[in-house]
Order: structure tokens, then C-alpha cells, then sequence
């Protein structure tokens, strides 16, 4: 039902306030230069802000919270916007942003598929097939462009940002706590309150740093240090070598599973490795960090059932040795590039079967903040059972359409005999059917265990 105008325009507001407070915190980071909320004239016209690029570019951002009661945009929803975008985009320098928490899946689509054409030639021929034609041309109407060269030259410079409020809340809080020290609580009104004064005048990165000291908040020394990453080396090392303790015969048994991990991570940002117990998800875990270590790809890697109950991430991070909370350093060490935040034993975590539930709520902020960063991954091992039989877990994970599933089975017979040989028992001596319960990792550890290294062959 929708709200009623008063506190829909509240959210409205509350929206926006967010996103730019999101732009600001890139800026902080260094990735923008410089920001002009509501300019005058012609050059504020139809849109909230514009931001400047490090690489020069002048982004013109509009931001609607939502299409009430509709729940997308069309392109003749947005007619007003598109013409202002127009104007934005004589300047060959400009882009423009349209920002919602709901789709504009036509103007998305048409934008795409103008940016993947190298000119309007093949753009016409390769990509207005069907109804895609037709919604060029309403599109180009609703400009009323002098050509057709000219609308797609400006749907170039178009792009769409479709991200609902929760999400932009746990992006600006892992932002925050990436970018600067203080009372990370307060920061977004702060800033929100310092944007607001500042209307109309142009605001640089070394101008917000200046206003912000004076609410004692400061950049934050700790990003991208040597240190961090030796924190994040420390931690993921003990890791390794709490996994390798519990190897069977004491080797780490090369099993595909690993590969298939990081090649379900190619296009998900949510890998569920799950399993029956005692089917090996650890070990399967502890070869997948050591492919990401031969590949140098960054990571932290955590083992749940070894932490104590908190809810809060930076707490967590402390125990664990790190200066910031888990997402944040995951966001430190891999800026842009690839990297993965490995999360074993989630079962612990569990309402069905776990020995620590309450610390759930941690996990549940950590991964929301991770999935808010798009070059990053999260990995998961836990129990077929639990994620069956506890809807939390299943939302986590399984639920959420950025996510794939890699099942660890039984150990092949090969693997099976390569472990038996080392323990001195040939083929002849073993049933199928004791292969077949030799088949289960923990089955095989067990048996490694009962043989004393005497009796090996």
C-alpha cells in the first residue's frame, strides 16, 4: 500500500540523502574530486547534484527513491528527467546518472546496448531489433534530438543505478568505516548536515575533510597499509593451519570441488559449499585458500566455530586480530579487483543444530556489507541439514539470487585407493562396501588414525 505524500516525500528525501552521501564517501576515498549540490541556473536543472571524476568526467546524478504504486520506470515515467539529461549531455565530458530504488529497465536496456556499439551503424543494425527499435524511437522523440546519431551518442553517456535503500545503507556504512575514523554512528548526518549548508557551493575532497575534523572525524591511516594486510596474512594463516591439523594422514587431498568454486565465483557473489557432515567441506575450503594464494588473490578467512557470540562485526575483527571489521579490511586489501571473504563452519551459526546462534546477527551484517561490493565474493561452508532446516540460513544464501551452490560428495574410489596404498592396504583387502564407507572423508580419516605408523607397509 502506498504510503501517503508527506512521509513518502520523507523517504524520498531520506534516499537521496543517502546516495549522495555514498558519492561523497567515494570522493573521500579519492575516487571522485569534486561535488555541487543543487547548482543554480540551467546547470542544476532536473538534477540533484553533479560530481567530478578522477579521470575528469562531470556526472549529473537524479535520484527518485521509487515509481509509487507502479514499482518500475518507463521511459515516459521519466520524460522530464530525460530532457534535462539532453541538455547535460551537449558536453561531450558529461554523463548522467538516473539513481532508483526501482528498475528503468528500458532506458538500462537501450543504454547497454548503445555502449556496447562501436557507432550507430552497427547500433541500429545489431541492437534495435523487435520492440527495442520502437523504444529508441520513442526515446529519441521524447529528446527530440536533431538526429538519431545525436540520441544515441547521448544514451552512451546514460546509466542507470537500480539499488534499494538497505543495501545503500550497509554500502554507506562499509564505506565509512574504509574511509575514516570518528563516530562512524553519526558520520552520515554529519555529512548529510554539512552537504545540506553547503547547497550550491563547490565542495572538494579537502573541503569536506576540513568540515568534518571539526566533528573530530579524519581519514583513516589504516587503509591500504602494510599493516592490514599482515593483519589479514596472520589471520589467514591460522586459519590454514587449524584446517591442516585434521588433514587425513596428515595430506591435504586434491579434490575438484576447489575448482569449481572459484569458477562459480566468475559469475556469483554468494558460493554456497555445502555437504553432509563428514564429507570433507573444510579440507575442500583449506585447498581453495591455497589456489587463491597461488593465484594472489586476496582473501580472509574465518573459521566460526573458533570465535565467541558478539553482534557486532568490529568486534569480531578485534578478536580476530584486525583493526577494522571483517568487510572492511575484505574492502581494503581488494579495492577493485577480485576478492573473497571465506566463512567456514556457518553452521555453527544455526537455529537447528548450531552452538552459537546468536552470532548470526554478526555474520548476517558482514555478508550484506560484503554483497554490497560488486568485485566481491563470499564463501560459505555448511551443512546440507542446517541450510535445509533454518529459513535464516537459507536467505543468506540459497535465497538470494546471487548465489550458486557447489555440493561436496563422497571422495572418488581413485582418491580412496591413492589414501589406502600410503596406509599399506591394497585393493584385495578392502570390500566394496567398506570402499564405498571409505568414500566419506571423515569414514577415512578415522581409519588413517586406527593404523600406528608401524604397521604401514
Amino acid at each position: 500500500m502506498p504510503v501517503s505524500g508527506g512521509l513518502s516525500d520523507k523517504y524520498g528525501n531520506r534516499y537521496e540523502d543517502r546516495w549522495t552521501v555514498h558519492c561523497v564517501l567515494d570522493m573521500l576515498r579519492g575516487r571522485a574530486s569534486e561535488i555541487r549540490l543543487e547548482p543554480p541556473g540551467e546547470e542544476g536543472e532536473g538534477v540533484e547534484f553533479w560530481l567530478r571524476t578522477t579521470d575528469s568526467k562531470l556526472e549529473f546524478h537524479q535520484v527518485k527513491r521509487q515509481r509509487t504504486g507502479q514499482g518500475q520506470w518507463t521511459i515516459s515515467s521519466i520524460k522530464r528527467v530525460l530532457e534535462s539529461f539532453l541538455a547535460k549531455l551537449d558536453n561531450p565530458d558529461a554523463e548522467c546518472v538516473f539513481v532508483s530504488g526501482h528498475a528503468a529497465a528500458d532506458l538500462d536496456e537501450l543504454s547497454d546496448r548503445a555502449q556496447k556499439s562501436l557507432n550507430f551503424t552497427e547500433f541500429k543494425a545489431d541492437w534495435l531489433a523487435k520492440e527495442w527499435g520502437a523504444k529508441f524511437e520513442e526515446l529519441h522523440k521524447t529528446w527530440g534530438a536533431a538526429s538519431r546519431e545525436q540520441s544515441f551518442d547521448a544514451l552512451r553517456r546514460v546509466r542507470v543505478e537500480v539499488i534499494g535503500e538497505p543495501r545503500l545503507k550497509d554500502m554507506n556504512e562499509l564505506e565509512s568505516e574504509v574511509a575514516v575514523v570518528g563516530n562512524l554512528a553519526v558520520l552520515p548526518a554529519v555529512l548529510t548536515d554539512i552537504l545540506r549548508d553547503s547547497a550550491g557551493e563547490f565542495l572538494t575532497e579537502h573541503t569536506i575533510w576540513k568540515r568534518l575534523e571539526e566533528f573530530r572525524f579524519t581519514p583513516n591511516a589504516g587503509n591500504f597499509t602494510l599493516g592490514l594486510a599482515a593483519q589479514t596474512g596472520d589471520q589467514n594463516e591460522r586459519f590454514k593451519a587449524s584446517r591442516r591439523s585434521t588433514l587425513i594422514n596428515g595430506g591435504l587431498l586434491e579434490r575438484p570441488e576447489s575448482t569449481e568454486i572459484l569458477s562459480a565465483s566468475e559469475g556469483n557473489q554468494i558460493v554456497l559449499v555445502d555437504g553432509d557432515a563428514g564429507m570433507g567441506k573444510s579440507d575442500v575450503l583449506l585447498q581453495f585458500v591455497e589456489d587463491l594464494d597461488r593465484e594472489a588473490l586476496p582473501y580472509l578467512a574465518i573459521r566460526l566455530d573458533q570465535v565467541d557470540a558478539t553482534t557486532n562485526p568490529l568486534a569480531l575483527g578485534e578478536e580476530l586480530g584486525l583493526s577494522k571489521s571483517p568487510q572492511a579490511v575484505l574492502t581494503s586489501i581488494a579495492p577493485d579487483g577480485p576478492g573473497f571473504l571465506v566463512l567456514d563452519q556457518v553452521d555453527i551459526v544455526s537455529t537447528s543444530s548450531g552452538r552459537n546462534p546468536k552470532l548470526f546477527d554478526c555474520v548476517d551484517q558482514i555478508v550484506r556489507a560484503v554483497l554490497t561490493r560488486p568485485n566481491l565474493c563470499v564463501v560459505l561452508a555448511c551443512r546440507s541439514f542446517d541450510i535445509k532446516n533454518d529459513v535464516r540460513l537459507r536467505r543468506l544464501t540459497v535465497d538470494d539470487e546471487r548465489s550458486t551452490t557447489v555440493t561436496i560428495g563422497p571422495l572418488h574410489k581413485a582418491l580412496v585407493m591413492d589414501v589406502l596404498e600410503v596406509l599399506g592396504l591394497g585393493e584385495s583387502e578392502v570390500k566394496d562396501r567398506q570402499l564405498e564407507l571409505l568414500s566419506t572423508p571423515l569414514n577415512l580419516a578415522l581409519l588413517a588414525e586406527t593404523i600406528e605408523p608401524g604397521e604401514r607397509a
